[in-house]
């Protein structure tokens, strides 16, 4: 978790250098949040090539700073320990079920609605300060209400017909990347849940919710 305490200097709290290990070298970075977003965005994208993730984060992270060689491995271990803040473990004991990219429409209405920050347009707002504004989000705001809908516990819910209408909406606004390829079963039995929906036909839920799900006790109640 990065530290961000207001009795730092603010060249410490919000640094836009990093001092290379081991040495005098202080390498420029780009600190804006859009940068960061970008690099997480290329280091993660499986279609580009490692050498070319290197060239890529060297030219956005480090403003093309050529004045010392910097090895391949080095370069993302800086770039993350900007990130976390000299290299700190980050808490992922329970991580928060969001995308950045996916994501970027709720996170744009929540700023600017509790903050009135306007995230394309502000100049320059330093990755720091983006994670702790982010971090106090409040649950009025279309990101926090998209991720406790995401969070919401479908299992507890004995109504067939209300727990249909959550699962298809955490089909909405579910993360991409851990989306499991549906299985013909899976698929016809999402297409029967949506008729069901929307012809407000709820006899069947409990018999498409188990075969959506695996739900045992979804018309138990």
């Amino acid at each position: 978790m990065i530290e961000f305490s207001l009795s730092r200097s603010r060249e410490k709290l919000l640094p836009e250098k990093i001092v290379l290990p081991g040495t005098d070298v202080e390498i420029p970075v780009d600190a804006d949040y859009r940068t960061i977003l970008k690099c997480f965005r290329i280091l993660q994208d499986r279609d580009i090539p490692e050498h070319e993730k290197q060239y890529m984060l060297n030219e956005c992270f480090f403003r093309g700073f050529d004045g010392f060689v910097i090895p391949d491995e080095v370069r993302v271990e800086l770039f993350m320990a900007f990130v976390r803040e000299d290299g700190q473990e980050m808490d992922d004991s329970d991580p928060c079920p969001t995308d950045y990219e996916q994501d970027a429409d709720a996170i744009y209405c929540s700023f600017l609605q509790q903050y009135g920050i306007d995230l394309i347009d502000i100049p320059f707002l330093h990755w720091r300060k983006f994670t702790a504004l982010f971090g106090g989000l409040s649950d009025k705001t279309p990101f926090v209400s998209r991720i406790q809908l995401r969070e919401a516990d479908a299992s507890k819910i004995k109504d067939p017909r209300e727990k249909a209408k959550l699962l298809r909406a955490q089909r909405r606004v579910a993360l991409r990347e851990k989306t499991v390829p549906l299985s013909a079963e899976e698929e016809a039995a999402r297409n029967a849940l949506d008729k069901a929906l929307e012809s407000e036909d709820f006899s069947n839920l409990p018999e498409i919710l188990r075969r959506l799900r695996g739900d045992d006790d979804a018309g138990s109640s």
